[in-house]
C-alpha cells in the first residue's frame, strides 16, 4: 500500500507555488490546499460582512466560524463558502489590498493553522502557501521552496489580474 504523503511547497507571491501544487497534487491524486485561499475567503466574507478589519477579535471568531471547502470541478480547483462557489471573487484586487492585514492577525493564523494541520493529518495532500513547510507543516514528508525573480513574479501578477479584467500597473503590483 502507497504512504500517504504530505507535500509542502513554500514561497513568495507570484512564485508558482499554486501552479506546481495543482499539478502535483493532480498528477498523484492528492487533494490540495492553498493556504493562501483561507485569508483571502476571510477577507472577502469579512469585507461582505462590513466588518472593521482593526477589530481582531470579531475577525478571529469569523475565521472560527468560517465553513470552507475546497473542490476539483472540470479540472480546477474551487474554494466555497458556505456552499458558494466563491473562487473567482477572492482573487480580486480590492482582496489583494486587505488579505495581507489578515494574515497578520495572530488569533486568525492559529484558527487557519488548526484547519490546515486537520486537512494535512489525513495524507495524500498538496499544500501551498507562506511559512507552510516551516510553520505549518513543519512535519510534512516532502517540503519545497520555490521562488522567481521578482520581475517576473511581478509581470505574472499583472497578467493574472489583467486575464480577470482588472487594470494592474506593474509598478503598483
Amino acid at each position: 500500500m502507497a504512504r500517504k504523503l504530505t507535500i509542502a511547497i513554500d514561497g513568495p507571491a507570484g512564485a508558482g507555488k499554486s501552479t506546481l501544487a495543482k499539478l502535483v497534487a493532480k498528477r498523484l491524486g492528492y487533494s490540495y490546499l492553498e493556504s493562501g485561499l483561507l485569508y483571502r475567503t476571510l477577507t472577502y466574507e469579512a469585507l461582505r460582512k462590513g466588518i472593521d478589519f482593526k477589530n481582531e477579535e470579531t475577525l478571529i471568531g469569523l475565521a472560527s466560524e468560517l465553513k470552507i471547502a475546497i473542490k476539483e470541478l472540470d479540472g480546477e480547483w474551487h474554494i466555497f463558502l458556505k456552499g458558494e462557489d466563491i473562487s473567482g471573487k477572492i482573487k480580486t484586487p480590492e482582496i489583494d489590498e486587505k488579505v495581507a492585514q489578515i494574515g497578520k492577525i495572530t488569533g486568525v493564523r492559529k484558527e487557519f493553522l488548526k484547519f490546515q494541520r486537520r486537512m494535512a493529518r489525513k495524507g495524500r495532500v498538496v499544500v501551498e502557501g507562506r511559512d507552510i513547510g516551516t510553520v505549518v507543516l513543519p512535519e510534512a514528508d516532502k517540503k519545497f521552496y520555490i521562488d522567481a525573480s521578482l520581475e517576473e513574479r511581478t509581470k505574472r501578477k499583472c497578467k493574472e489580474f489583467q486575464e480577470k479584467g482588472y487594470r494592474a500597473v506593474f509598478s503598483k503590483v
